[in-house]
């Protein structure tokens, strides 16, 4: 679908990121927080999505959220920051097999998180009146320091603005080396970390790596408008649509299409613009369309650490499904639904179906680092053959 593909260059070529900085009030302290500051828990909206209603069932519920131990190396530095976690919920109420989906990228946060979310417990979700097994939750850890005043130190702005200013005149050596300092050193709260990972999306971007850039924008959004002006805040979504198209990342584009609607929803003078409109329904259209849809990944972590397992992330936007090819070592897949999950090798010899009330599905695949699969997903309807499509934008 040529289309989307033009509509994406145009878009990305005409955008430029406009990043404001707001000071810290004078005085601030340079010496971190003491250790009863630190707050590392979870607000309502961040216990996790719910599943797709299924006749006979009741989701589970939250009973008590895992208290996560804010670690002495990241207080003691005022590293604040965050971590999405997908797992499954037992019958018994407990939590099994957690996959960080997501993170701001400090390991011992990583680690903590993943202790504490194995320590919570649910009143676990029924089907016809039995506990069974709720497969696709997902939590948010925030780790947050709240003697740490909100808006950037001196410091910071200084050094982010010497990397914008190396980047207006293509010095990327220069721009990298303080975007790297930044994460190392002078990164504390969650209002400069949102703009380091704004700095990093905008380095990715300038090399070419793409979808680095993706990753690095969804991040920089991960910390929402209370830590991003609004204006930047909708630049950056609107650049994730696009960009994610590009790299045939459906389901996230039309994620940042949802996010564009509630904004309009909330702010009219802001309407969602017409490309945008157009290019996700051609998304959409495409998705219910005949073709077979290809869809190529690479096992890693999205965070740069090194917790869990590599694994490469898809949300199924189809019933049917199969591995068109792999290159590297790929181990095995998982795929969680919220109300059932399979577990399988990865091979190219066998393809799944899932039924329409297993709900929203989540594909995992495990391997090492950099190895490749394709995805392949079929149409919605039995159709004549046809050779394999990839994604618009591709």
């Amino acid at each position: 679908m040529p289309g989307v593909r033009a509509v994406t260059r145009a878009a990305l070529a005409a955008t430029t990121l406009l990043v404001a900085i707001t000071a810290m009030s004078a005085g601030r302290a340079e010496e971190t927080a003491p250790a009863d500051a630190a707050e590392a828990g979870l607000s309502p909206a961040e216990a996790g999505r719910v599943p797709r209603p299924l006749q006979g069932a009741t989701a589970a519920r939250l009973v008590e959220a895992g208290e996560a131990e804010y670690p002495q190396s990241a207080l003691w530095r005022g590293r604040e920051g965050w971590v999405d976690l997908s797992f499954v919920i037992r019958p018994d109420g407990t939590v099994g097999d957690p996959v960080i989906e997501d993170s701001s990228g400090i390991p011992e946060l990583e680690k903590s998180a993943l202790k504490a979310v194995m320590r919570s417990r649910y009143s676990p979700a029924t089907l016809d009146g039995k506990p069974v097994e709720q497969c696709a939750a997902t939590m948010r850890y925030k780790f947050v320091i709240a003697s740490l005043p909100r808006g950037a130190r001196r410091a910071f702005i200084t050094e982010f603005e010497r990397a914008q200013s190396a980047l207006r005149t293509g010095d990327l050596a220069a721009a990298r080396a303080i975007a790297d300092e930044l994460a190392e050193r002078h990164t504390t709260n969650l209002y400069e970390d949102a703009r380091r990972w704004v700095l990093e999306a905008q380095l990715r971007e300038a090399g070419g790596d793409k979808a680095g850039a993706l990753d690095a924008i969804e991040r920089a959004l991960s910390y929402g408008e209370k830590h991003l002006e609004p204006v930047l805040y909708r630049d950056l979504v609107v650049r994730a649509f696009w960009r994610a198209g590009e790299l045939q990342q459906w389901s996230r584009a039309l994620a940042m299409d949802e996010r564009l609607v509630a904004l309009a929803d909330t702010a009219p003078g802001t309407p969602v613009h017409p490309n945008v409109v157009r290019a996700a329904a051609e998304i959409r259209a495409a998705i219910a369309g005949p073709q077979i849809l290809g869809f190529p990944g690479t096992v890693g972590y999205r965070t740069g650490c090194a917790e869990g397992r590599p694994n490469w992330q898809h949300e199924l936007l189809r019933r049917e499904f199969a591995f068109d090819s792999v290159e590297g070592k790929v181990d095995d897949f998982e795929l969680r639904c919220d109300w059932r999950r399979i577990r399988g090798s990865v091979n190219t010899e066998q393809a799944w179906k899932v039924p329409e009330n297993w709900g929203w599905c989540q594909l995992f695949v495990f391997g090492e680092e950099g190895a490749r699969v394709k995805l392949v997903e079929y149409p919605l309807e039995p159709t004549a053959p046809t050779a394999s499509a990839d994604a618009p934008g591709s």
